[in-house]
């Protein structure tokens, strides 16, 4: 028999307790077993998780409303500012909403700075309110600043906050933090909520909004002064638990942080400065400008090659809080005049994607590249081989992308370019370092109190007279010198020169997917014509067409490669010379060739024949062309393909060369739309009653096609109001007929 006893109070963390137990007899207590007793250290005080910085201006609070049976969507929120007369009603991406139990939590965003609302909250057509706010400020964002993280209900926390020119922390008090009453009646230094995450856990998220930071004056006393104005913090937020026995034992969690926010420009503020101060805050913004980019450049100027290296916490951090859509990095306006960029990038980023299941999209000229998770397998024989080589203490993956005008290899016949011709190579590179270092290694190159870039530069600017309206000019400039600088350093670092050996101690070449890569190549050229996707993957001597899969885009295709090497967008040059404008069926037959390509139908479309008829081979290789089959059973005969997608029914007396005719068309057709719309073929009904004057010519397995067909209007009936099913059928009346079909499935 097993007992189970949890004891969840008046623990402290980090402590050793003993814990007896003993038997008792339940008819004579007076007798008993021996105690037994077990040794128990409990867990570490948790740090808190996510902090982030709050960077637009937004309110929160909470009402309580008993009705069980009321959902979010039912409350509406109307909100006025002291300077307006009526109410305004919140749209619904104004605000967030979590209802758990009879607890309403509700948060605004894209509020006014340092503005007073009154709120009110309305259910359903009631025209009493379930809640009124009034005089509820927002933050005044020229000298506070707004922060939150998820903690843990009970738990307080300890904030501590430093800008750029303080030796040290300064941990602030509950006197420097704006204070709320929440939910379930605490009084606290900051404000908690729940959502969707949280529910029915003991997590609970946490807004503190710093309103002063505490200064030692020239007396020795301390006092309370608001935040400066167009100034970055660093802030960095800790668990405190007091132990329920011995209030004077306290226990702290690692720091988690910092984050950084800065208070935005304040005019009054700022011509109260002196021009050295002036100088200092105009270069401290232009290189925070600088700072919230997501990576380094490396050798800017070289002329040959844009090369980037991620900032590996920063992005991992951008990774994991950046919503569930794919992440954009774009790098296509560093990247013009230049054919190749380089981008390298840390483990831990490729990591941080598979573990957050995101996509990473590299947005460059004329092509964007999408990195799925798992598609760099970093479990890899090779770059597990290299990770364990003598000296390698870190992993950077080198991505490659190279573009020209020109195709190496010979272009697929009857073709020519209609993107740029993009190669991507990527390798695993194994450095003598932790990318960690490497990190640590430029912040010093840059922030370094004695020998840094950003002291050097700021010493020169403090000592020079300067206008005051070039102040800005010139701290930008001086960052650009900044970045120059470093990307020299950089270059020296990893590649090697100038006196520093390079980080790199091996690389290998990693050539397959695990997951494939989305290529979006956007349209170079305006050569009407059908545009395809070519791929030639290393190790391969020819391109290769791709079909499946393929998503054709207003401007660009986008497709999945599954390995390393050259893609592009190939345009078919072959020109109907059978099909003149005034042709009556030329737009309908020019649209179908330009969406698919029918050289394996009809030839090699240097002449289309549109009055010639249709074979039944020829409707059943359409047929598999407009629904993406063609690949995947290219292996088939005819006679097989037309079993397998259920048009057995037009084989027969003549095989695959007889022509069809135009009940079979309407079969055809219908079957198409079936399989775009997803509806069955037995449960199509006409929206109207349709004579057809030789309906008895028709067969029954193919009335009700015909009779979808006329209803949908891409079939007709002649001026007699006969159908002619048995009448054979153009190339040209046949492209009509799939155009139309195609129109109202939105494929066309």
């Amino acid at each position: 028999m097993e007992f189970r006893f949890t004891v969840d109070r008046w623990l402290f963390p980090n402590k050793l307790y003993y814990f007896s137990i003993r038997a008792v007899n339940r008819e004579d207590n007076t007798k008993y077993s021996p105690w037994v007793s077990i040794p128990v250290t409990t867990n570490l005080t948790e740090q808190p998780e996510y902090l982030d910085v709050v960077n637009d201006i937004q309110l929160g609070f909470f009402f309580t409303d008993s009705d069980v049976n009321a959902k979010t969507e039912d409350y509406k929120i109307y909100i006025k500012s002291k300077s307006s007369l009526n109410y305004t009603y919140l749209s619904r991406n104004k605000y967030t909403i979590f209802r758990q139990g009879s607890v309403v939590f509700v948060r605004l965003v894209k509020l006014q700075p340092n503005t007073y609302y009154d709120i009110s909250v309305y259910k359903g057509d009631s025209q009493t309110p379930v809640y009124t706010g009034k005089n509820m400020r927002t933050r005044d964002d020229c000298h506070e600043v707004e922060i939150m993280w998820r903690g843990i209900y009970g738990y307080t926390y300890e904030i501590a906050i430093k800008n750029p020119l303080d030796d040290d922390y300064t941990v602030l008090s509950d006197a420097n933090l704006e204070e709320y009453t929440v939910s379930d009646g605490r009084i606290l230094p900051y404000y908690t909520e729940e959502d969707t995450k949280t529910y029915e856990t003991n997590f609970e998220y946490c807004y503190a909004r710093i309103t002063s930071i505490p200064v030692k004056t020239e007396k020795g006393t301390v006092e309370n002064v608001p935040l400066k104005s167009n100034m970055k913090y660093y802030i960095k937020v800790r668990a405190v638990r007091t132990d329920p026995v011995n209030p004077t034992i306290v226990s702290y969690s690692k720091y988690v942080g910092p984050v950084v926010a800065r208070t935005e420009f304040n005019q009054d503020d700022y011509d109260e400065e002196d021009q050295g101060k002036r100088k200092e805050v105009s270069l401290l913004d232009k290189i925070n400008e600088f700072e919230e980019l997501l990576y380094w450049r490396i050798d800017i100027g070289n002329g040959e090659s844009n090369k980037l290296l991620i900032k590996g916490e920063r992005m991992v951090n951008v990774i994991e809080n950046s919503g569930p859509y794919p992440f954009v990095l774009d790098i296509s306006d560093i990247s013009q005049e230049l054919d190749t960029d380089i981008i390298y990038i840390p483990d831990n980023v490729i990591k941080a994607l598979d573990k957050e299941n995101k996509s990473l999209v590299i947005k460059t000229t004329g092509a964007q590249y999408t990195i799925r998770p798992q598609t760099i397998n970093t479990k890899n024989t090779d770059v597990v081989d290299l990770e364990k080589r003598s000296g390698v203490n870190g992993i950077l993956y080198k991505l490659v992308i190279s573009q020209s005008v020109k195709s190496a290899r010979v272009v697929p016949q009857d073709t020519e370019p209609a993107s740029l011709i993009n190669s991507v190579s990527v390798d695993a590179v194994g450095i003598g370092i932790t990318c960690l270092r490497l990190e640590d290694e430029i912040k010093n190159k840059i922030y370094n109190d004695s020998s840094g870039l950003l002291k050097e530069k700021l010493d020169w600017f403090l000592e020079s007279t300067i206008p005051s309206d070039q102040l800005g000019k010139i701290a930008e400039e001086l960052v650009r010198d900044i970045e120059l600088e470093l990307s020299r350093y950089l270059k020296n670092r990893i590649e090697g020169g100038g006196g520093l050996h390079s980080v790199v101690i091996a690389a290998k070449t990693v050539e397959d997917f695990e997951k494939p890569i989305m290529v979006r190549l956007f349209i170079t050229t305006d050569v009407s014509g059908l545009k395809l996707p070519y791929v030639c993957y290393d190790g391969d001597k020819d391109w290769r067409k791709l079909t499946y899969n393929v998503a054709f885009l207003e401007d660009s295709i986008a497709f999945n490669a599954v390995k390393t090497g050259e893609y592009a967008v190939f345009v078919l040059k072959a020109a109907l010379k059978d099909v003149p404008e005034n042709h009556p069926l030329s737009g309908d037959i020019n649209t179908l060739m330009s969406k698919y390509d029918l050289r394996d139908v009809f030839g090699s479309l240097e002449a289309f024949y549109p009055d010639d008829p249709v074979q039944v081979k020829e409707i059943i290789l359409i047929y598999e062309k407009v629904l993406g089959r063609d690949v995947l059973n290219s292996g088939l005969s005819v006679n097989q393909k037309a079993n397998k997608y259920g048009l057995g029914s037009l084989l027969g007396i003549g095989g695959v060369t007889r022509n069809v005719n135009r009940q079979e068309v309407a079969f055809v057709i219908m079957t198409v739309y079936c399989d775009k719309t997803g509806i069955k073929a037995d449960s199509l009904q006409p929206r109207r009653y349709i004579y057809i004057g030789d309906e008895k010519n028709i067969d029954d397995i193919y009335f009700r096609h015909v009779l979808m067909a006329l209803d949908l209007g891409v079939m007709s009936l002649n001026r007699n109001g006969y159908f002619e099913p048995k009448k054979t059928v153009t190339r040209g009346e046949l492209a009509e007929t799939l155009v139309g079909i195609l129109k109202l499935t939105g494929d066309l």
